[in-house]
């Protein structure tokens, strides 16, 4: 198996709770918002957090950089109980774990057999651009770092429960949501955010310098624990633009 790729061994989908895959991965943790995608069908999916059988959780190789859920499981039986336990044991040994997935822009499952990618952030930016030049506008529980949308055109478009650490310097951001996340350090200079909406979003060192802003909609923005009223956005965003001139 290569480096950068895992193995799906089962996947299924449960009420209420949403889709289960079973991986033999060789990483050292999945960590929330990452992404694996498909050498086969192409199909994506973010990793939410990792499935643990509460019985066994103290016996289980874990992670630091994996969110874990743990699930609550019956037996209708002591021996049934003990026999799930060394299955499920065994399965640990051999580095296989199961993750709750989230499916990007469909609904499939990954297939039994499958080799997924673990993306790196350059490749996301990648499928990122190619989803949104095929039509989508809408994306959720991205995690994105030190990647640049510079000049990019992303009108129109919509990061709900997003972890962005990016640059959109002189980005067509027109009509675009940011909705529910973070944008610490991204840097919108020159952006225009023409009617763009903020909302509800961790904004440490955001830089807004020169970015056109009419009509944009502010509400519910914070930074270093503090709620940022939209009087204050502006005076910050002026004192980064005469800082600017400054240089």
């Amino acid at each position: 198996m290569k480096e950068q790729t895992c193995k799906v061994i089962q996947a299924w989908s449960v009420s209420n709770i949403g889709m289960i895959a079973e991986l033999e991965s060789h990483f050292r943790g999945l960590a929330y918002g990452s992404i694996l995608k498909s050498l086969t069908s192409g199909y994506s999916w973010t990793i939410h957090q990792r499935v643990i059988p509460g019985f066994i959780v103290d016996e289980v190789t874990r992670f630091e950089n994996e969110t874990e859920s743990l699930a609550h499981l019956r037996f209708s039986s002591v021996e049934a109980r003990e026999t799930a336990k060394q299955q499920l044991l065994q399965k640990d040994k051999n580095c296989i774990f199961q993750y709750k997935l989230e499916p990007n822009g469909h609904r499939e499952k990954p297939k039994t057999g499958e080799i997924l990618k673990l993306l790196s952030f350059e490749d996301q930016k990648n499928d990122f651009l190619e989803a949104y030049r095929n039509g989508q506008r809408y994306f959720k529980d991205l995690d994105l770092e030190n990647v640049s949308f510079d000049n990019e055109n992303l009108e129109g478009i919509t990061f709900e429960h997003c972890a962005l650490y990016v640059s959109f310097r002189n980005a067509n951001l027109r009509n675009a949501t940011f909705l529910n996340g973070g944008i610490k350090t991204c840097d919108f200079t020159g952006a225009d955010l023409t009617n763009a909406r903020f909302e509800m979003l961790t904004i440490e060192s955001a830089e807004f310098a020169f970015a056109r802003m009419e009509e944009v909609q502010i509400k519910n923005l914070y930074a270093y624990g503090q709620e940022v009223s939209e009087e204050m956005f502006f005076r910050i965003k002026q004192q980064q633009e005469e800082e600017l001139k400054n240089k």
